[in-house]
């Protein structure tokens, strides 16, 4: 295969790294060094082969979505500056799907049976269930009333 000797930009230099070269930046005047020179040959290739193709197309589409990312990010920015507290205001704004629970066999007038199993009086606790859920809904349970029926609640 043909060779082809490139010199190195002005101020820099060729490092042998493997079967490659990287550029390196050096200051004043060129020092020698081991694996350094100011020029790499470079060996000719005729075409590109179908992978070389394929990777080059995947490097270059890669490349150009992480600069249309970078410029959406920093145009982003520049118009909302507050993002991340836009986006906690957002999420606590969503409304929450209501909890479903699983379906129970409660009596006729709607309260669970095994609230009021076991009571000496089925019926008055269930009444009193009621009553408690309807004050509640009001908003006319004070504390007291509310460690009147605790207590109640705990005798059985």
């Amino acid at each position: 295969m043909a060779t082809k000797s490139i010199k190195a930009p002005k101020g820099f230099h060729f490092m042998k790294s493997g079967n490659t070269y990287k550029l390196m930046k050096h200051e004043g005047k060129f020092k020698p060094h081991k694996g350094a020179s100011l020029s790499a040959k470079f060996t000719i290739q005729k075409k590109h082969s179908k992978w070389e193709k394929v990777f080059m197309l995947i490097f270059m589409l890669k490349e150009s979505v992480e600069k249309r990312w970078e410029k959406k990010v920093q145009r982003d920015h520049l118009q909302r500056p507050n993002l991340k507290e836009q986006l906690w205001q957002q999420k606590k704004m969503v409304k929450r799907k209501k909890r479903k629970f699983k379906k129970v066999p409660k009596t006729k007038k709607g309260v669970p049976i095994k609230y009021v199993a076991g009571a000496k009086n089925p019926k008055a606790r269930e009444s009193e269930i009621k009553r408690t859920a309807r004050l509640y809904k009001e908003g006319k349970l004070t504390p007291a009333m509310m460690d009147k029926i605790s207590k109640m609640r705990s005798k059985g």
